[in-house]
């Protein structure tokens, strides 16, 4: 493993999600993981209590809380696993970001991987304090499905699905209002599903 990994890691075991941040620095030092601010804490591994219906769709964090997108269902927990809020959301709530005190999820409510475009593509937002759903964002630039989504530098970048025949990846970047800036095209060959 790379000594400035720093990576998250969600495992499905007897229907629990477990995250495990893994130990970064050489073998001499204790196992950290390092947040956006440069604040070092304690490699952790924890579980998201509960059974959920369909799958892990997405891990994201802020200071004090980790939410999960299990599809039909966003949950956060405290940063020892504990549940502080569980909301039922549409089916398909894909992979979610935090930024700015808010809970951005990737949705797609119409067919995913379709090679006519038939996808229904949105980005929900949630306070994530109580993760209240406050804002709806039609996406329709992504094509085949929106499934995943991260903010950086100012900007979204949205991921999806990918019909079969398809030898190309697109990553989709938005401004902070979900105004379009440029569709990304990565010459990936093709990847099941996309990304």
């Amino acid at each position: 493993m790379s000594k400035t990994m720093n990576t998250v890691t969600p495992l499905l075991l007897l229907g629990w999600i477990v995250l495990s941040i893994p130990a970064q620095g050489n073998a001499d030092e204790p196992p950290v993981s390092r947040i956006q601010d440069g604040t070092t804490l304690p490699a952790i591994e924890l579980a998201c209590p509960g059974r959920y219906k369909h799958h892990i769709q997405g891990i994201c964090t802020d200071r004090d809380s980790i939410f999960w997108s299990f599809t039909t269902t966003l949950v956060k927990t405290d940063r020892k696993g504990s549940q502080l809020h569980k909301v039922p959301v549409a089916n398909h709530h894909g992979d979610l970001c935090h930024h700015d005190g808010k809970i951005y999820v990737a949705v797609n409510l119409g067919k995913f991987n379709d090679p006519k475009g038939n996808a229904k593509s949105w980005i929900y937002v949630y306070e994530s304090e109580t993760l209240k759903e406050i804002a709806r964002h039609a996406v329709p630039e992504v094509f085949h499905g929106a499934g995943g989504i991260e903010f950086h530098q100012g900007h979204f970048f949205i991921v999806g699905g990918l019909p079969n025949d398809v030898t190309e990846n697109y990553v989709y970047e938005y401004d902070a209002d979900f105004k379009p800036v440029k569709r990304h095209v990565i010459a990936s060959g093709h990847t099941h599903l996309g990304i």
